[in-house]
């Protein structure tokens, strides 16, 4: 990309005269900086090491030093916007799938999707790690998110990818996180699928063309059941009548106690929640220090855990206490 036309839509100012006038791709990372790059400088402590690596120019919203003046020095008002207009420039000219997608059914894309080239992730937590990608993404890709205002920066016209209901026969709901069905002409039996979420599975399914590895639904995030025995250690699944659910994403987690509580009448449900959620008149507040392990002890056959994270959860379970054997 020539120089002068990237200040243009940076809205941009080169603040000194370089005798390099182009560059060749983009990073935010100093370590990744090859020669002929441009690095977009999120933390001027790491304009040393990508001038070092052979940056062609840098760019940069706060005062700095010009440590080598043959390369291009770019300031602009702000990193975060400057990312965007690159992102959304380079998108331009693309006529390519962009899809926003609830959570759950873009949960379900990345388990399917991982390490397939076709597909890209356009919702890591910053845009500056989606930025080095831009170059590499062709007519071919297809892009996915569910952040709904990066993709009204970057890509205004994408599609809405949650639109179809689909339809079921010879249903059977196994447990709250297990079902069976027949879908076009096809028998599902015993998916760890939840009646919850089966539509976003399905929706998913279609669009992938069928092209799935069903066996890694046991690594899908929601209404993951987690097994353990009376000291609150973690066993294998259905090994107890004592399990756990771990919900971390707020917009779930609403939805996901109503169906619990619809669900599963038959045993005893417990709610625990960090201090700034509110769910259920009987839900048990868990402060920062609490004793997870202890709670989990109670006598409970479900215990749903509200604004935690999945790992947070299992890391506590995994460290196997030592009980006394009398004999």
């Amino acid at each position: 990309m020539n120089i002068s036309s990237l200040v243009d839509i940076l809205d941009g100012i080169i603040i000194n005269k370089p005798s390099i006038s182009f560059i060749y791709s983009i990073k935010t990372n100093p370590s990744k900086v090859k020669q002929g790059d441009l690095f977009i400088a999120s933390d001027i402590k790491d304009i040393q090491l990508a001038v070092n690596n052979g940056a062609f120019a840098i760019i940069f919203d706060k005062d700095t030093s010009i440590i080598d003046d043959e390369i291009a020095w770019v300031k602009v008002s702000c990193i975060k916007e400057a990312i965007i207009k690159i992102i959304r420039y380079k998108l331009s000219y693309l006529d390519i799938q962009v899809y926003y997608c609830d959570f759950v059914s873009y949960d379900y894309l990345k388990l399917f999707v991982k390490n397939d080239k076709k597909y890209i992730d356009v919702t890591p937590k910053n845009l500056k790690y989606f930025v080095s990608k831009v170059d590499d993404i062709t007519k071919n890709n297809i892009l996915f998110s569910c952040d709904e205002g990066s993709l009204n920066k970057i890509y205004p016209s994408y599609k809405l990818f949650n639109k179809k209901v689909h339809k079921t026969t010879n249903f059977t709901k196994h447990s709250i996180f297990e079902t069976s069905f027949c879908f076009e002409n096809e028998y599902f039996n015993r998916y760890k699928v939840s009646q919850l979420y089966l539509n976003s599975f399905l929706e998913v399914y279609v669009f992938l063309e069928k092209r799935i590895d069903t066996n890694k639904l046991k690594y899908f995030i929601h209404l993951q059941p987690i097994f353990i025995d009376k000291y609150a250690n973690n066993v294998d699944f259905g090994k107890t009548n004592k399990l756990i659910l771990v919900q971390e994403n707020i917009s779930l987690i609403k939805k996901e106690f109503a169906y619990l509580k619809e669900s599963f009448k038959y045993g005893k449900v417990v709610c625990f929640v960090k201090e700034d959620i509110s769910l259920d008149k009987q839900e048990i507040h868990l402060t920062k220090d609490a004793d997870i392990k202890k709670h989990l002890k109670q006598d409970f056959n479900l215990a749903y855990f509200a604004g935690f994270a999945l790992d947070e959860i299992q890391t506590i379970i995994s460290h196997k206490e030592n009980t006394l054997n009398l004999f």
